[in-house]
């Protein structure tokens, strides 16, 4: 067991105690906001990305993108699950919290892998995460949630992102 699979132990139990502590439902609408996050960014990353010149001005950008969607689906689901399902969860909401939790902690660990294995292209990955017991199955989690063939981390460099968005792929620009 390597450092790594210490720290992929301490996402799992933290994001496990968070969402215990906030329950399923919470847990559930934080996945939906993160997912509308995504959804903004594969909407409108092409027109917003065209419009600002630099790689760091379209990195802030996307994040921006990201936050919005993020934002507004968390206040509003907020809104909803206090109005609907009270301020305390309950014991079964408790436990589908953890459960919710330990899998948000896994597509946690599984980006981290990620970004390393992005930064270290072209070269050995570092021995802790090479010899990782964990490393296998978060490749294999981050390979099924990012599409690593189309987008990687150079093309943001690209003058405008029309070509890696999916949108593209229905509309044929």
């Amino acid at each position: 067991m390597t450092r790594f699979d210490l720290l992929v132990l301490l996402f799992l139990a933290v994001s496990a105690g968070i969402g215990w502590f906030r329950g399923g439902i919470r847990e559930a609408v934080t996945l939906a906001a993160i997912g509308a996050g995504f959804v903004a960014i594969n909407l409108f990353a092409g027109p917003v990305t065209d419009a600002v010149p630099g790689v760091l001005r379209k990195l802030i950008a996307i994040a921006g993108l990201f936050l919005a969607g993020d934002l507004l689906v968390s206040i509003f689901g907020a809104v909803l699950v206090r109005k609907y399902f009270g301020r305390d969860p309950t014991r079964n909401d408790k436990i589908a919290g953890g459960l919710f939790g330990l899998v948000r902690g896994w597509v946690l660990a599984a980006f981290v892998l990620f970004t390393v294995q992005v930064y270290h292209e072209g070269t050995e990955l570092p021995p802790m995460i090479a010899k990782s017991l964990f490393a296998p199955a978060l490749d294999g989690t981050a390979q099924s949630l990012i599409r690593k063939g189309d987008v990687s981390f150079t093309e943001l460099s690209k003058p405008d992102f029309w070509t890696i968005s999916p949108i593209s792929e229905f509309s044929g620009t």
